[in-house]
């Protein structure tokens, strides 16, 4: 499940948009855990974070067992095209399992 993100007020009225691209932690029952801003747009960041911790992936199973993950460098998009777009970067693909505990 995708949450789209909210086009704060004082970045639309100063025509700000782009993507803030995040490392996200992911639980092994798909829940976003964890968020660290990695390309920081001021005035967006908060609306991004926001959106993304209520962000829900299909559990990852490693050898059949669910297991947390790390999402590198997605990118959410606010304020270019449609307002909220949300786009995850090609780099999903690179995931990091570790072992749930």
């Amino acid at each position: 499940r995708n949450v789209t993100p909210t086009y704060p007020a004082g970045a639309r009225g100063s025509h700000i948009q782009g993507t803030v691209t995040l490392d996200c932690a992911i639980s092994p029952r798909g829940d976003v855990t964890d968020v660290r801003v990695v390309r920081s747009i001021p005035m967006l960041d908060a609306a991004a974070v926001e959106a993304v911790r209520q962000w829900r992936y299909t559990p990852t199973l490693l050898e059949g067992v669910p297991v947390s993950v790390l999402l590198v460098a997605g990118g959410v998009e606010i304020g270019r095209a449609e307002v909220g777009a949300i786009h995850e970067s090609p780099l999903r693909a690179n995931l990091t399992h570790a072992p749930a505990s």
